[in-house]
C-alpha cells in the first residue's frame, strides 16, 4: 500500500498566483530596454513580409506605459511606413526574383491581380484604403512597385493611411485601457471596414 499523501489540487491563491506569473512573463519583453525596438521590427516586417497584426502589440506595450502612447504610436507608423517602401522597392525591382515567391507563400495571387488593376484607376485611394483597413498592406505596397506608382504618392497615402489606422489603435488603448484588448479582439475588423466604408463614401460624394 502507497502511504505517500496525495497532493491536494492547488488554491485559489496559488492558481492566482501562477496565472499572474505566467502573464507577467509574457509582458517582460514591453517592460524592457528593447521595447520600443521590438514594437518597430514587428510593424517594419508585418509591411514586409510577416502575416501578422501590429495593432495587439501597439495595445500591450501602451497598456504597460498609457503616458507615452503618443511615442509608440509614432514609432508604429514610421517603422509601418519604412517597411512599405522596402516592399516597395521590392515590386519596383525584384518581383521577379522575390515578388512571385512572396505572393505565392501568402496565397495572394488573386488578390495581386485584382490590386494591380485598381491602382492603375485609383492609385492614392487604394493604397489609403490599404493602409487603413484589414487589406494587407504589404499587398498593396508590392503592387505599388509593380506598376512603378509615383513613390511620392505612395509614401504620402501610406503616411497618412497608417497614421488614421494606428492612432486609432493607440488613443482608444490609452483612453479605454484594458478594456481595449477585448475591443480589438473581436471588433477590430469591424472598426477598420467601417473606416472603410467611411472613405468610400467620401470619394463617391467627390466624384459625384
Amino acid at each position: 500500500m502507497n502511504d505517500s499523501p496525495l497532493k491536494s489540487p492547488p488554491s485559489r491563491s496559488e492558481s492566482s498566483l501562477e496565472r499572474s506569473s505566467v502573464k507577467d512573463e509574457h509582458v517582460q519583453w514591453m517592460r524592457s530596454p528593447h521595447a520600443q525596438s521590438i514594437l518597430g521590427l514587428v510593424s517594419f516586417s508585418e509591411s514586409v513580409v510577416a502575416p501578422i497584426i501590429t495593432d495587439p502589440f501597439l495595445v500591450a506595450i501602451i497598456l504597460v506605459d498609457r503616458a507615452r502612447w503618443i511615442r509608440y504610436t509614432f514609432i508604429t507608423i514610421i517603422s509601418s511606413v519604412l517597411g512599405g517602401i522596402v516592399a516597395y522597392i521590392l515590386g519596383a525591382l525584384f518581383f521577379d526574383v522575390f515578388g512571385e515567391w512572396l505572393i505565392a507563400a501568402l496565397q495572394l495571387e488573386e488578390a495581386f491581380l485584382t490590386a494591380t488593376q485598381r491602382l492603375t484607376e485609383a492609385a492614392f485611394w487604394f493604397v489609403f484604403i490599404g493602409a487603413v483597413t484589414p487589406i494587407p498592406y504589404k499587398l498593396v505596397a508590392l503592387a505599388s512597385g509593380f506598376v512603378v506608382m509615383p513613390i511620392w504618392i505612395f509614401i504620402i497615402a501610406s503616411i497618412l493611411g497608417r497614421t488614421v489606422r494606428f492612432a486609432i489603435t493607440g488613443f482608444l488603448s490609452y483612453a479605454f485601457g484594458p478594456m481595449a484588448v477585448e475591443m480589438f479582439r473581436y471588433r477590430i475588423h469591424a472598426i477598420f471596414y467601417g473606416l472603410l466604408c467611411v472613405t468610400i463614401l467620401y470619394i463617391l460624394w467627390k466624384i459625384l
